[in-house]
């Protein structure tokens, strides 16, 4: 499970020198254990196969950093600037240091270490953060980039479909 997270993670960070290669290293995600999010991955892989580095960073800053629908920051997904969004990155930077997770360059509620919390918490913990926060936040970024042939929805209905095996809620994820 650390692993995939490990990647899903990394999918989610701006590209840089490697992330071609890590894109095309999606086959290898455990797919027996998450049957969905790894077809969605290789779609993802299948997609982008001729894409270069620069075209994953233009299409990176077009779909997550200049289209606040999908921004990757869970606490504004939930909160937007209400005063509410500050509390919670106060509690993600806090369970972030508890369970011994550094932060990146981005905010502690950015998805990609959200992800990393979430490969650490144990299945009860992880259900609860799931469904209070991270499938809500989902659910609006996917909106964002639905229906407009950005490869990027591949990557984040794979991480629906991992979060939902994650918090035992299904196994897989049915996304037309």
């Amino acid at each position: 499970r650390e692993n995939a997270v490990v990647h899903l993670s990394q999918l989610l960070t701006y590209p840089v020198d490697n992330y071609c290669e890590l894109v095309q290293g999606a086959p290898q995600f455990p797919a027996e254990e998450f049957p969905e999010a790894a077809a969605r991955l290789r779609g993802f892989a299948t997609l982008t196969v001729d894409y270069s580095l620069t075209r994953f960073q233009e299409l990176f800053t077009y779909t997550f950093d200049l289209n606040p629908i999908c921004c990757l920051e869970v606490g504004w997904q939930l909160h937007g600037e209400e005063y509410a969004r500050g509390t919670f990155m106060v509690a993600m930077r806090d369970r972030l240091r508890s369970f011994g997770i550094e932060e990146s360059g981005e905010l502690p509620d950015h998805l990609c270490h959200v992800l990393l919390l979430l490969g650490r918490m144990d299945q009860d913990e992880a259900a609860e953060f799931i469904a209070s926060g991270v499938a809500p936040a989902l659910t609006k970024m996917r909106t964002g980039v639905e229906g407009k042939d950005n490869p990027f929805e591949q990557v984040l209905l794979a991480i629906e479909s991992f979060c939902g095996v994650l918090s035992g809620d299904r196994e897989e994820v049915g996304h037309g």
